[in-house]
């Protein structure tokens, strides 16, 4: 935090004190910081007009630059020099010695049980490592947020998941960015949301301070890249630099359906005036927002996280890249298209994989149908209300219900689907 404050002068409170240690008066680990001021741009965002919302977006946008065209060594995570004992690190020049990148604080290398380099192909590897030491090292997998797996669905199994990282990791050289100033390493804030940003009230255009860093990586560019999480919408996305359209037609609209065409426009207007800031002042986040929009960093992307899900639609897009291959090597702009596929499936192994996957397309639809039916109830991260407990269990005994009626077929798929079964009783 200090480093943010001082050497890229990102508006964050100052911290008094802290300890990594158990062994110490509190007998705990322990932070403690200044009060920040101002009050959550959540507070204020609401009643915001259009160009109030603009400076925000801008103010951020030019700390993201900041941020993205930092001068750091390597990946891993930013610390004082000092408290790094006897561990590996790699010096921060500039200054004075005070920090150092040291082992990775990202929650992806520590959610889930999972257990805890400078060159991208290295970094990118360490990822599929990490995966297999966990799914082999587990009993029981993590249950999907995203997919409803069970009896009659898709049902994870330890090879489809050690499979789908094998396919990752012979397609790594083929999957990074070319161009190497995408994978320069820089630190980056990946929740910008409306709660970890604070404002002025009186100015709410104006920032004053940026919270919740304490699971910050330093990675290549082309990973970190984002736009803020305070300008997502519910509605159709934009593609690239598109500009949007206001709904056309709208006298025979009722005043509550133009107020809701009024406020897309408005959002989507931000997301379009946010990218073309982007790529006019930060042509390399830009450049990273384009390198993000293809299936190779999809398949990058998703890798992250098949401990816990994606392993039939990974491998699906696996076999759908090595049909397309001589053309997926001309996309990319390798001038030898004689370069052999890493990957090969027998046309069995293809079948199987496509009935894996439209049974995982299946759950997730129907996991989607579950969010649907609860709205805002449902429990987003196992999280929910205290006042809306009671009835949010109530409504998930009524759905799963409806889910064993659906797909189990005997006594034992209900037993099964008793254990998969996402929610808690």
């Amino acid at each position: 935090m200090d480093y943010m404050r001082n050497e890229l002068n990102t508006p964050l409170p100052k911290v008094y004190a802290w300890s990594c240690e158990a062994d110490n008066p509190v007998r705990a680990e322990y932070i403690v910081m200044e009060k920040v001021a101002g009050v959550p741009l959540d507070d204020v965002w609401p009643k915001m007009d259009i160009e109030q919302r603009w400076e925000v977006t801008k103010a951020i946008a030019q700390h993201q630059q900041s941020w993205l065209t930092s001068t750091l060594p390597g990946y891993g995570s930013l610390y004082y020099t000092k408290d790094l004992h006897g561990q590996e690190i790699i010096p921060v020049e500039g200054v004075n010695g005070r920090y150092a990148i040291g082992p990775t604080t990202g929650r992806d290398w520590s959610d889930d049980s999972r257990l805890d380099g400078a060159e991208v192909i290295a970094y990118l590897q360490a990822i599929a490592n990490r995966e297999v030491q966990c799914i082999n090292a587990l009993e029981r997998f993590p249950k999907s947020p995203v997919t409803l797996c069970g009896p009659g669905l898709f049902q994870p199994t330890r090879e489809r998941k050690l499979q789908a990282l094998q396919c990752y990791s012979k397609l790594l050289p083929f999957l990074a960015p070319l161009d190497r100033d995408l994978s320069k390493p820089c630190i980056w804030h990946g929740d910008l949301h409306v709660e970890n940003i604070f404002v002025n009230p009186e100015c709410p255009s104006e920032i004053t301070s940026i919270i919740d860093w304490q699971a910050t990586e330093v990675t290549p560019r082309f990973v970190q890249a984002r736009q803020p999480h305070f300008l997502d919408y519910n509605g159709p996305k934009l593609a690239g630099l598109e500009m949007p359209r206001l709904t056309q037609n709208r006298d025979g609209l009722s005043s509550h359906e133009r107020e809701k065409a009024r406020a897309l426009f408005n959002n989507q207007s931000l997301v379009a005036f946010y990218r073309m800031l982007v790529k006019a002042k930060a042509p390399e986040l830009h450049r990273c927002f384009e390198v993000q929009q293809t299936p190779a960093f999809d398949l990058l992307l998703l890798a992250r996280n098949l401990l816990v899900d994606g392993e039939a639609t990974y491998l699906s897009s696996v076999v759908e890249l090595a049909e397309r291959w001589p053309e997926y090597l001309r996309e990319r702009g390798v001038k030898d298209g004689n370069v052999d596929c890493p990957v090969h499936f027998t046309e069995g192994e293809k079948a199987a994989i496509e009935k894996d996957a439209q049974a995982a397309y299946e759950g997730i639809r129907a996991m989607a149908g579950i969010q649907d039916a609860l709205g805002d109830m449902y429990p987003e991260y196992g999280v929910v209300k205290h006042d809306d407990y009671d009835e949010v269990k109530a409504m998930l005994r009524q759905v799963k219900e409806q889910v064993l009626a659906a797909y189990a077929k005997d006594g034992d798929e209900k037993a099964a689907w008793e254990e998969a079964w996402p929610f808690q009783d």
